[in-house]
């Protein structure tokens, strides 16, 4: 659905304006929630808040992410042209920087023992993934 630029231009100034919520302006203009962050996004306008990053969240979103592309390479182990392997070694080594982000910005308390074992553990499971997939 294309909108007329001077429609989008007054949802553009609503939205940065910060008077009206977005459910409001996407109900005003009868379009989707979505489709106004889309265009928020496309057309480089002014997020209203910024961002806020839990690295509890990101590390449980980039595990997801890594056994998403797990599945996808076992079933496509046969392709060739696939580059399945290089992004799950790409995700690793992410996993590993964020969850050493992760360790630095937690708060001054005394680190469980639990969670660098399971640290160590998940790097481990995807090292084995990763290996195993390669010799195969």
């Amino acid at each position: 659905m294309a909108l007329d630029p001077s429609v989008r231009e007054a949802i553009r100034a609503e939205y940065e304006g910060r008077e009206d919520t977005v459910v409001h302006i996407a109900e005003k203009y009868q379009i989707s929630v979505r489709a106004l962050y889309l265009m928020v996004r496309r057309y480089g306008w002014k997020y209203r808040a910024p961002r806020r990053m839990d690295p509890n969240d990101m590390v449980s979103r980039l595990l997801r992410l890594i056994e998403t592309q797990i599945i996808k390479l076992e079933f496509e182990m046969d392709d060739p042209k696939g580059n399945e392997d290089a992004v799950l070694t790409r995700l690793s080594g992410a996993l590993d920087r964020l969850l050493e982000t992760r360790a630095q910005i937690a708060p001054k308390r005394e680190r469980s023992t639990r969670t660098s074992a399971l640290a160590r553990e998940l790097r481990q499971k995807v090292a084995d993934r990763i290996a195993a997939l390669n010799e195969g």
